[in-house]
């Protein structure tokens, strides 16, 4: 690819709606490997449940924690495993 169709394609418009469309289709893939990954990681789920269950109203708690695991799966993986969620 030339520099100058790079340029070309790089000045065109871009609409707030056209940036919002892009971001919910880039974030459909990563909520689905999310959800993937905190269906095979139940023991960190569960470390992470008795920590939100002070935090977070018991009727409340399950969804915001697998929405949390799902959005947040790259910085679980990153965070060190004798990691305590105090």
């Amino acid at each position: 690819m030339s520099m100058d169709r790079l340029r070309r394609m790089l000045a065109r418009p871009l609409s707030v709606a056209a940036l919002i469309e892009i971001a919910l289709w880039l974030l459909i893939p990563h909520v689905v490997i999310g959800m993937a990954w905190a269906t095979t990681h139940p023991d960190t789920i569960q470390a992470l449940q008795n920590s939100w269950g002070t935090a977070v109203p018991g009727h409340l708690g399950d969804p915001a924690l697998w929405l949390g695991a799902s959005l947040l799966w790259p910085v679980i993986l990153l965070l060190p495993t004798n990691c305590t969620f105090t």
